[in-house]
C-alpha cells in the first residue's frame, strides 16, 4: 500500500512536491503527521550518491523507496509498506516518466500553474486508477489498529532513522577515503579531475572547507592542464597532416618512402607524447610507435609504410576522440 510521493531537489535537498494517498478523510488519521514529519526531515537530509537504482531504508513497518533522476536533478521518494518492493519498482518507472514529461516544473524557477495541475492530475489519476496501490476502505476500516503500533514504536523508529543516517555517513565517509586513495594514486589526468570533482561534491556534503579549497584548486590546475594539452595536440596533429600532405604534393607519383620524414616525425611524436597520462595507454603507445616507425622507415617494407602513412593521413581531427572513448 502507498502513502507518499515525495520530490526532492538532490542538490539543496529542498522539497518540490508532496502527495498524500492515504485517505480522504485527513481527520481520521491525523497521527500521521507528526509521524511523517520526522520521516520526512530526515530524508530532505539524507543523501545517497549514485541513486539510479532503486534503494530502500526501512522504519518500523514501513519503507521509503528512493531512486534519483539525473535528467530533472531530483530524487522521488515513496513511502509505502515494506512488503511492496516489487509493486514500488513497477510504479516507480512509471511515475519517472511522466515526471520527466514535466521536468521544466523541476528545472525552472517560473512555473506554469496550469501545467504543474496537469502534471498533479496525471500522477493522481495514475496512482489511483491502480487498485493495488492504494486501498483506502481497507485503511479507514482498521484505522485505530493501524495507527497504534506506529504510534507506539515511535520512539524505535526515530532510533532506527538516526542509526540509518549515521550508516550512511559513515558509507559516504569510507567512499570519500577511497576517492582520495584512488586520486593520489591515479596519473591520467582526466581521471584525476574526474575524481576530483567527485571528491568537492562529498567535501561538500560534509561541509569540509578544507577539502573543498585543497580540491577546488587541485581542479582548476587539472582543467587548466586539460586545456592546453588539448590545444597543443590540436597543434601538433594539425602541423603532422599539412607537413605528410606536403610532401604526398611533392613527391606525387615518386616512392614516397624515399622523402625526409624528420618534421612528420617530429610533430607525430610530440603528439604521442601529450597523449600520454592523458588518453589510454594504448593509444598513446599506437600514436608513439607510428612516429618511431616513420622514423625508422628503412626498417619496415613498402606495403607496411604506405599503411603507415594512411593511418596518419586518417587520424581523426577531434581531439576528444583520443580520449574521451577510451578511459
Amino acid at each position: 500500500m502507498l502513502y507518499y510521493l515525495l520530490i526532492y531537489q538532490f542538490e539543496s535537498g529542498l522539497l518540490l512536491y508532496e502527495k498524500d494517498f492515504k485517505v480522504e478523510d485527513k481527520s481520521r488519521i491525523e497521527l500521521f503527521g507528526p509521524f511523517f514529519s520526522a520521516i520526512k526531515s530526515f530524508l530532505s537530509e539524507l543523501w545517497i550518491d549514485g541513486l539510479n537504482e532503486l534503494k530502500t531504508v526501512g522504519f518500523g513497518s514501513f519503507t521509503a523507496f528512493m531512486m534519483q533522476i539525473p535528467e530533472v536533478k531530483i530524487d522521488i521518494v515513496i513511502i509505502a509498506d515494506k512488503d511492496d518492493s516489487k509493486i514500488i519498482k513497477n510504479l516507480s518507472s512509471r511515475i519517472i516518466k511522466i515526471i520527466i514529461n514535466y521536468k521544466e516544473l523541476f528545472t525552472t524557477e517560473s512555473i506554469i500553474s496550469e501545467r504543474f495541475q496537469e502534471f498533479d492530475t496525471e500522477i493522481n489519476e495514475f496512482i489511483l486508477s491502480n487498485k493495488k496501490f492504494i486501498n483506502s476502505n481497507l485503511l479507514l476500516e482498521n484505522t485505530n489498529e493501524f495507527l497504534k503500533p506506529i504510534w507506539n514504536q515511535r520512539g524505535k523508529i526515530s532510533q532506527q532513522l538516526r542509526e540509518e543516517k549515521e550508516r550512511i555517513r559513515k558509507e559516504n565517509l569510507e567512499k570519500l577515503i577511497l576517492l582520495k586513495d584512488k586520486l593520489m594514486k591515479e596519473k591520467n589526468i582526466i581521471i584525476k579531475y574526474k575524481l576530483c570533482n567527485q571528491i568537492l561534491k562529498f567535501a561538500e556534503r560534509f561541509d569540509n572547507n578544507q577539502n573543498l579549497k585543497d580540491h577546488q584548486n587541485l581542479a582548476n590546475n587539472l582543467y587548466s592542464e586539460i586545456t592546453e594539452r588539448e590545444l597543443k595536440l590540436s597543434y601538433y596533429l594539425s602541423e603532422t597532416k599539412e607537413k605528410l600532405n606536403n610532401i604526398i604534393h611533392t613527391y606525387k607519383g615518386n616512392y614516397l618512402i624515399n622523402a625526409n620524414y624528420h618534421e612528420v616525425y617530429s610533430n607525430l611524436y610530440s603528439f604521442s607524447s601529450k597523449l600520454k597520462n592523458f588518453a589510454s595507454d594504448n593509444i598513446y603507445i599506437k600514436y608513439l610507435t607510428i612516429s618511431r616507425k616513420l622514423i625508422n622507415k628503412s626498417e619496415i617494407n613498402q606495403e607496411e609504410f604506405s599503411d603507415l602513412i594512411n593511418q596518419i593521413l586518417q587520424m581523426e581531427d577531434d581531439i576528444k576522440k583520443y580520449y574521451i572513448e577510451n578511459i
